[in-house]
């Protein structure tokens, strides 16, 4: 990717829309220990099979299942459900027709995902910062209501946004261009004078730019092809096809306001 000499620069928003997971929260960083966690308590009841070999079916059947759009759409509305499915998927390719054991499993995994999750360091300062200057903010959100309330609450951070959207409530979820509207609406922003941010650089960034917004991609250290897309010194370019601005964390954002 060409990055430009001189960075464009960028106009203070009047409005910004904030993704939750893993842009606040740090949603994906307990999911690898956790699943080992729950294969190795379920070790003696998988016959022949070891956790190890566990572990590799439920990463193929995790592929399997969210590489499909419409598959990932209907999933993340129940993840319980889904989960359920995958590892039951997942014994089925080992020769176990087992939905109890998947359930248990599924159970185990999702409850350990839960007690995982954390704020990422600094957030609160740094959402604290964005509304000490008079910046309009929308929490917005794919996912089921209860399931993204409930992160909500426990890490209050209700008090910071001026609206909250989340997909399971609003009906219709990140990248449908309805979402971006009607949060920018919410908040009597135009999308020329809005950023949107998030992690994830299709829903959080191009979708928005592609309607208007300013776009932040939160290029956090995980090996993904997304992340592979992108070069690892990069931090801005003027191509319409990538982000306005790359930054490693949430709390790099205000000090693009300067």
């Amino acid at each position: 990717m060409r990055e430009s000499a001189i960075p464009k620069e960028l106009a203070k928003p009047t409005a910004i829309l904030v993704d939750l997971d893993d842009t606040l929260i740090d949603d994906s960083g307990g999911l690898e220990i956790s699943w080992k966690t729950a294969c190795h308590e379920a070790a003696s009841r998988l016959g022949g099979m070891t956790a190890e070999d566990l572990l590799a079916s439920i990463h193929q059947a995790r592929e399997w299942f969210w590489s499909d759009p419409e598959r990932h759409r209907t999933g993340r509305a129940a993840l319980r459900t889904t989960t359920r499915h995958i590892v039951h998927l997942a014994l089925q390719d080992l020769g176990i027709d087992d939905l109890e054991l998947a359930r248990d499993i599924a159970e185990r995994y999702r409850d350990l995902r839960d007690e995982a999750l954390v704020l990422f360091p600094d957030v609160l300062d740094a959402l604290d910062k964005l509304k000490g200057a008079a910046i309009r903010l929308a929490l917005v959100t794919n996912g089921s209501g209860p399931a993204q309330l409930s992160k909500i609450e426990r890490f209050e951070l209700a008090r910071f946004f001026d609206h909250v959207q989340i997909e399971g409530d609003f009906g219709v979820g990140k990248p449908d261009p309805s979402v971006y509207l009607n949060a920018l609406d919410k908040l009597k922003a135009d999308p020329s004078n809005a950023w949107s941010v998030g992690d994830n650089l299709e829903w959080d960034v191009l979708a928005p730019k592609r309607l208007g917004c300013t776009g932040i991609w939160i290029r956090y250290q995980r090996d993904d092809p997304l992340r592979r897309r992108l070069s690892s010194e990069s931090r801005y370019t003027e191509n319409p096809d990538q982000p306005d601005r790359i930054i490693d964390s949430f709390v790099e954002l205000p000090g693009l306001l300067q």
